[in-house]
Formats: C-alpha cells, structure tokens, sequence
C-alpha cells in the first residue's frame, strides 16, 4: 500500500460525526427530485377516478408505478356488488381496459417492468372456498404494444378465478 493508496499522504479519510459529506448530500437532494411529476401525480388521480367510476376502489394505490409507460391498478368492488377483483390498465394517462371481463377472487400484481405486467391469479377448483383457492397459481403477462395491450399468456378460465356459486 502506498500513501496515495490511503487517500492522501498516509492519511485515511474519516467521518466526522455531524458532518455530511458532499456526495451524500447531493444524493440525497437527487433522490427528493426522484418523485413522480405533476403530470404523474395527476394521471395516477385520473386512474383511481376511472377504477372509483367503474364501482370499485383501488387495492394497493403503490402499484401504480408512474414511471412506467404500462400501469396497473387492482381494484374491488364497492359493498353491496358481486365480490371480486380486476386489474384496470392505463398507459399514457389513458385507460386501455380490464384484465378480464368477469372478476377474480384473488389477483395480485407481479413483476413489473417499462411495457410488462403480470398478474397473478389464484386458481380454483371444486369445493374450494371463497378465500381459498387450492389451484395454485397462473401468471398472466399483459404487455402494451404502443397501439394495444396483450396478454402474452392464457387468461384463466372464469371457473378457474372464482370458486362454484360465487358470479
């Protein structure tokens, strides 16, 4: 090891307590400005409107990523509807549609990426009960193309996503 090697002439640099270094301070400053912008903010306002003008409210506002060209929200019905839940679609501050056109009993978002979602839907099967479905699992990755958004995979079947009885 050589004194230019210890960060100096044989010093090594140390922390003083109470004082920030430079870099983290302008880290720091960097990571407040990281939030979404104004536009952001209010197309992710527009997309709860959409989710709330449709009967539901949305599950969990954090997986609306604003940064992203694809959003999602998973969203369940007001009381006194039929029990479920869907995924409402946005991109560009515009609403591309539903997952499905029935609900699920269980859905949760997966892995996000710029263009890419998937959902992941409980499965059902006879005799299953509402909160329990012993089917395991079907990732579903609905990806938007620019022009429309497609799903990469098979969208269970409505028997699939809801226990017998439940419409």
């Amino acid at each position: 090891n050589t004194a230019a090697a210890k960060g100096g002439a044989g010093k090594e640099r140390r922390e003083r307590p109470g004082v920030k270094r430079e870099d983290t301070v302008v880290r720091a400053e960097d990571e407040r400005r990281s939030g979404p912008t104004r536009r952001q903010r209010r197309q992710q306002r527009d997309a709860v409107e959409e989710v709330r003008a449709a009967g539901f409210e949305p599950v969990e506002l954090a997986d609306y990523r604003p940064r992203q060209t694809l959003r999602v929200l998973v969203g369940r019905p007001r009381e006194g509807t039929t029990p479920g839940l869907k995924a409402f679609f946005f991109a560009r501050g515009r609403y591309l549609g539903n997952d499905a056109l029935s609900s699920s009993m269980e859905l949760e978002v997966g892995r996000q990426r710029a263009r890419e979602i998937t959902l992941v839907y409980g499965l059902f099967v006879a005799g299953d009960r509402p909160c329990c479905p012993s089917g395991g699992e079907a990732e579903v990755r609905f990806r938007w193309t620019g022009d429309e958004l497609e799903p990469r995979d098979e969208i269970p079947a409505d028997l699939a996503r809801k226990p017998l009885g439940v419409t």
